[in-house]
């Protein structure tokens, strides 16, 4: 009889464990991508088990995710929690390149060792060399020279199979950083257009300009909207930053980009509570389609 019972008790376990550890089907999420920063509130490093957590959240709704940086080991977390809870979302690495060299090989040094790890798993889907660095006046050549440098050295890793590119506002996208790219990442926001406009318009610029891209820069090359999103609250020159229309942008944004053959990622998956401690604009932590905590903000039941 006790045997009988621990054969029972055993299997009830196997069977709470499945649906604990069940995902949403990649089919069934809503969104291609979402940019994920995974620091704590307070911006000091997450612990793996945190990266975890918020993955398993993030694997509801995404199908992938794109870092900004290795720093943290956040690459290496996020490929640990991917491979080990089966949540089938394709990783899209960074390397910050903004604070010099040092920095930067630091970067690439904790990409190449993570990639490598993980080169059979095919999880890594390709890296961005820095994030709007003309944006921040760092000249077009400079990037594309830094862009040049990663994929010698992840050629010469035994890594040359994964795209390397640059990441840049529409705006500062050059042609000579698109020929140097295997893909052009463009951040496209209307949020920052100077006049408040409805949700239909801020979509409609968006897409507009990525298109722009596609048609005038990208010289025949895929062009991904790397980030675009509208913040919940904050205050930015009469821009209606209001839970409401994050919702309505996210749902409009979503089918306006499948709808025009664009890939992109959705910014952010958290809000970016970590930024206050940098004296940021109060609408830069409030991008995120979850709270700070990967508690639920918006319905993601969204069909176009």
């Amino acid at each position: 009889m006790l045997a009988i019972y621990s054969t029972l008790l055993a299997l009830a376990l196997t069977l709470i464990a499945s649906v604990v550890t069940a995902k949403t089907p990649v089919s069934n999420r809503p969104l291609w991508g979402l940019c994920y920063s995974p620091y704590n509130n307070d911006g000091s490093c997450p612990a793996y088990e945190s990266v975890e957590s918020g993955l398993n959240a993030v694997a509801d709704v995404a199908k992938n995710i794109r870092l900004f940086s290795t720093d943290c080991s956040q690459l290496k977390f996020a490929l640990k929690a991917i491979t080990k809870n089966d949540l089938d979302m394709g990783v899209y690495a960074g390397l910050w390149i903004t604070d010099g060299d040092q920095r930067k090989n630091s970067d690439v040094a904790a990409f190449i060792d993570a990639a490598k790890a993980y080169n059979s798993s095919g999880l890594i889907r390709g890296v961005s060399v820095g994030n709007e660095e003309t944006f921040k006046n760092m000249d077009s050549a400079q990037v594309v020279g830094h862009i040049n440098d990663v994929r010698s050295r992840l050629r010469g890793a035994g890594l040359g199979h994964i795209p390397v590119y640059t990441t840049d506002v529409d705006s500062h996208f050059t042609p000579e950083m698109a020929k140097a790219s295997d893909v052009v990442n463009v951040n496209v926001y209307s949020m920052f257009d100077g006049s408040p406009i409805t949700m239909d318009q801020a979509v409609q610029r968006v897409i507009a300009r990525a298109n722009h891209v596609r048609d005038s820069v990208a010289q025949g090359k895929k062009v991904r909207i790397s980030e675009s999103g509208w913040a919940a609250g904050g205050n930015l020159k009469g821009m209606p930053l209001t839970l409401e229309n994050q919702q309505s942008y996210l749902r409009k944004f979503k089918c306006a980009a499948e709808k025009a053959g664009f890939e992109y990622f959705f910014f952010e998956a958290k809000n970016a509570d970590w930024k206050k401690s940098m004296e940021q604009a109060d609408y830069e932590y409030n991008f995120g389609v979850f709270d700070s905590n990967f508690g639920h903000k918006l319905d993601f039941s969204i069909k176009c």
